[in-house]
């Protein structure tokens, strides 16, 4: 997994609004940067119940969350979604329910959460066009 980038191919980046109203947004963003990079409608689906999840996490976290900071891209190979909520103390770490763990090990192939300064990052890696592992 690249834990602090997304160097590879195309970015796609949106900022909404840090509410769970706004997943929506997230989804189709997610799906559409995704539509022509060879991730098939299963992979595009994983990544969209993983992306509402681990943003729900970021979101449900931050004491007083702005902004959610959204960046996909994928390298021909992997399908990578950086989110970003900045937040006001550094160290925290957000706890991931065993649900939502058990949804993104089911979706992704791999995922962190984990702070970096003062943002909570999450970051999801899935392999295109594969199950997850």
């Amino acid at each position: 997994m690249r834990p602090h980038g997304l160097a590879g191919g195309p970015t796609a980046e949106i900022v909404v609004p840090a509410d769970l109203r706004f997943l929506e947004v997230v989804r189709s963003s997610v799906h559409a940067a995704l539509d022509d990079s060879g991730c098939d409608a299963g992979c595009a689906s994983d990544l969209q119940l993983a992306c509402d999840e681990l943003a729900g996490v970021l979101i449900t976290s931050a004491r007083t969350p702005s902004a959610l900071q959204v960046a996909i891209t994928d390298d021909g190979t992997d399908a990578y979604v950086r989110m970003i909520v900045p937040v006001a103390a550094s160290g925290f770490r957000p706890q991931v329910p065993d649900l939502t763990r058990m949804l993104l090990d089911a979706t992704a192939d791999s995922y962190e959460v984990r702070t970096d300064g003062q943002d909570l990052v999450g970051v999801i890696q899935r392999e295109i066009s594969s199950q997850p592992a």
